[in-house]
């Protein structure tokens, strides 16, 4: 995947995934053995950051997307894309007591700046 969105143009720099496959992810070859540092008391064996032929890219866990799937992105590609007029209204609403109330509303998506600039490894096994 990471070849592809190169021969595309574009410069991945993050890989998102789930809790199972980040761990596996931190079992690649060259990182199978858990270093231990004796100053700190800390073992380490996890994956932070991949060094490939196409760039260094974090590995960053995600629990709010699907398990099975692998997101190779260019962080600078994507946007929060706000409807028109809908950006952030706040509306005040009737008054109980002292109080002032009132109703925040936006509206917006996600949007993909350069598709071909980010991708995705889907339904991979996740136990």
């Amino acid at each position: 995947m990471l070849q592809s969105i190169w021969n595309s143009g574009g410069k991945p720099d993050t890989i998102m995934l789930g809790g199972f496959n980040k761990q596996v992810m931190s079992t690649f070859t060259g990182r199978a053995t858990p270093t231990e540092e004796t100053k700190s008391k800390k073992i380490i064996a996890a994956v932070d950051a991949y060094e490939s032929d196409f760039g260094t890219v974090k590995v960053v866990p995600n629990r709010f997307q699907r398990a099975r799937d692998v997101l190779v992105l260019e962080m600078d590609k994507w946007a929060v894309a706000y409807l028109s007029g809908r950006k952030m209204l706040s509306i005040p609403l009737a008054r109980t007591g002292d109080s002032d109330r009132r109703q925040m509303l936006s509206e917006y998506a996600l949007e993909a700046r350069n598709e071909k600039a980010s991708g995705g490894v889907f339904d991979n096994a996740t136990a």
